[in-house]
């Protein structure tokens, strides 16, 4: 599918049906992986809060923390996606892939323009 408009759709049209639990947390997933392929990072952080909210359990088997924090990392916004992965890590089967990103976004943090103020 690289009709991502279309796509959207589909799955729009899809949110108007009366689903079960498990492909509504699926059309959800999907439309806010679709949102975040397209760079439509505030959408796509409304949905994947909806769907850690109502799928709790599954979206953290399913590790949508993690989507979550990209995008608050494609945002530049590297001191909320810190928090949320300083969370996850609590519960993460790999907590040390979680520090090295941490590290990586605390770098890219220390690099922005400005982030060491104003040298002569």
């Amino acid at each position: 599918l690289n009709n991502f408009y279309q796509a959207l759709i589909e799955v729009d049209n899809l949110l108007d049906m009366n689903l079960d639990q498990k492909t509504l947390y699926e059309v959800l997933v999907f439309k806010g992986n679709i949102l975040l392929t397209t760079k439509k990072i505030e959408d796509a952080i409304s949905i994947y809060k909806q769907v850690i909210e109502e799928f709790p359990e599954q979206s953290r088997k399913d590790n949508i923390t993690m989507n979550l924090a990209l995008c608050y990392e494609e945002l530049n916004d590297f001191d909320e996606a810190i928090k949320i992965l300083e969370e996850l890590k609590k519960d993460y089967p790999m907590p040390d892939f979680i520090e090295i990103t941490i590290k990586k976004l605390k770098k890219r943090k220390e690099n922005l323009p400005g982030a060491r103020g104003l040298r002569r």
